[in-house]
């Protein structure tokens, strides 16, 4: 299977000794997963890539951001 081997090489490369040490990784993981699901909607909605002003067709813009605590 595929994505063991996958799992098996980033073991090794991240040198895992106990459960939290994953536990750290996986939150670091979500932590991206989530921003850059959250960049990609900001992208849809406003119809154009973040610093991308040449394709702006729109009032709405990105003005900068600051940091939020996500809670799961």
């Amino acid at each position: 299977m595929q994505d063991k081997k996958k799992i098996q090489e980033l073991v090794k490369k991240k040198n895992f000794k106990d459960l939290k040490d994953v536990n750290q990784y996986l939150k670091q993981f979500s932590k991206e997963i989530i921003e850059t699901m959250l960049e990609n909607e900001m992208t849809e909605h406003l119809g154009y890539e973040k610093h991308d002003y040449q394709s702006k067709r729109t009032d709405n813009a990105r003005n900068g951001f600051s940091g939020k605590t996500l809670k799961s």
